[in-house]
């Protein structure tokens, strides 16, 4: 079966030995169950797994990327984006964007590998094609780890220009009409308009939305809660109805998708 999974590599220069130790200690739970990372000290540099899911087919659907942070290493393990951390039990994240009728693909039944498949090969019932980005390669457990990991100063300087032109590449080459963040931070990073505080605006039913500001500017840029918030009692509604409303809100776009 295709993996959705693919290399990269930073050269790290002098903070080699600084990165290598605050990886292992990151990612320590990970290190010898698969080929998630690796450092060469005559190069300087770590190679890494990555990963980014582009369908293999167009329907003339409207295409909407899903932008994540990074991705997690149990996902690069599993070979699919937000794959259980423990097998047999599926994220809920699938199950929010069923309910919301982002798309049908009966998620109990699914396994990593079934999700793979049905999203490359657009075999699932949406107004949608799907693709996931992510915006960050480098796989962490928490968004805040790249940052942790690398440092401030190569975050900024090597990773952050990556992301960005990485990024609006993809946009191009894809032909991506809309683009639906799952993090703040990612969020802030190419739309014209930043937020702040957002979730309470989510949480009173309100659509943040702007458009790509990195040279695709035509491109609208939602933003939703990330695929592991949990923080108020009545989340699952939350969610729900958020991506419900993003939903709507695409479609009224594109009324012959509907």
């Amino acid at each position: 079966m295709e993996s959705i999974n693919f290399e990269r590599s930073y050269p790290l220069g002098k903070d080699f030995e600084t990165i290598k130790g605050r990886a292992y200690q990151y990612l320590a739970h990970y290190l010898g169950d698969f080929d998630l990372m690796s450092f060469s000290r005559q190069e300087h540099a770590v190679k890494f797994s990555s990963a980014c899911l582009i369908p293999h087919k167009k329907t003339g659907r409207p295409r909407v990327m899903f932008l994540l942070n990074n991705p997690h290493p149990a996902s690069i393990q599993q070979g699919m984006f937000l794959a259980p951390e423990k097998e047999g039990r599926q994220r809920p994240f699938w199950h929010f964007m069923e309910e919301s009728g982002w798309f049908d693909i009966n998620v109990e039944e699914s396994t990593p590998e079934t999700l793979k498949e049905s999203f490359l090969e657009v075999d699932y019932n949406s107004a949608f094609e799907i693709l996931f980005h992510c915006y960050y390669p480098f796989p962490v457990e928490q968004p805040e780890h790249t940052g942790k990991i690398f440092g401030k100063s190569f975050l900024k300087k090597v990773i952050d220009p990556q992301s960005r032109d990485e990024f609006v590449e993809s946009l191009s080459i894809h032909l991506v009409s809309f683009v639906l963040a799952f993090s703040k931070q990612v969020y802030n990073s190419v739309a014209e308009e930043k937020v702040g505080a957002y979730q309470e605006k989510l949480d009173s039913g309100e659509l943040i939305k702007s458009r790509v500001a990195l040279g695709n500017g035509d491109v609208p840029i939602y933003l939703t809660y990330p695929p592991g918030w949990r923080s108020k009692r009545n989340y699952r509604d939350l969610r729900v109805e958020s991506l419900r409303l993003i939903r709507e809100d695409i479609l009224a776009s594109f009324p012959e998708a509907a």
